[in-house]
């Protein structure tokens, strides 16, 4: 398939299994019920940058986290509305247990994630005491 970087939103690293098949492991620990705008922008610079392409987004059964991901993809990269991006959910296999996910996509604020992602992340610096 080409996959280049696997992309696990579980709080579990898998990271010896995937690196050993020489592909890219990037983790982003998610809770399926408390979604997270910075993990989106994180996500988004992720997928859009080239050397990561393709990317699999990986979660425990592939339904709730990952759709969440994809979702917001559709939305800040594809310019799906909310509705639409909230439609395709059970294609994941979607929980409905987790209302949150639907509650956070449709206020999600596509314009300032999408600016947000396309900017350089910063590098917090540390002031450590003398």
């Amino acid at each position: 398939m080409g996959i280049r970087t696997i992309v696990d939103v579980r709080g579990k690293s898998h990271i010896d299994h995937i690196e050993a098949l020489g592909l890219k492991y990037i983790q982003i620990p998610s809770s399926v019920s408390r979604p997270d705008e910075q993990q989106i922008i994180q996500f988004l610079r992720v997928v859009r940058d080239p050397q990561n392409q393709p990317v699999f987004v990986h979660d425990d059964l592939g339904g709730d986290r990952a759709s969440l991901y994809v979702a917001a993809y559709r939305m800040a990269e594809q310019g799906w509305t909310a509705r639409d991006a909230k439609a395709e959910l059970p294609r994941f296999h979607f929980d409905k247990y987790w209302t949150q996910i639907p509650e956070f996509l449709e206020h999600l604020d596509v314009e300032a994630v999408r600016r947000e992602s396309r900017r350089p992340p910063t590098t917090a610096t540390s002031k450590s005491a003398v």
